[in-house]
């Protein structure tokens, strides 16, 4: 089964900056200020699945699509 292309640019991307430390990144910047559910590598992976539009998807559809996430990985 071919990949697709959002999910093949995010591989890249984790491979030259590991999920661990984009959540790192997060915590220092402020952008996650506690423990979540959602870490800011989910996030960053969500934004790639919707090419960046989380404003047309319900939530059950974001869920959908961070749960889905796991087989490629």
């Amino acid at each position: 089964m071919m990949m697709p292309k959002h999910v093949q640019l995010l591989q890249k991307l984790f491979e030259f900056i590991r999920p661990e430390r984009v959540d790192e990144i997060a915590r220092e910047t402020g952008f996650i200020k506690r423990k979540r559910l959602v870490t800011a590598s989910d996030f960053l992976s969500l934004l790639f699945h919707v090419h960046g539009n989380l404003v047309d998807c319900t939530i059950q559809e974001l869920c959908t699509k961070i749960t889905n996430r796991t087989r490629y990985f």
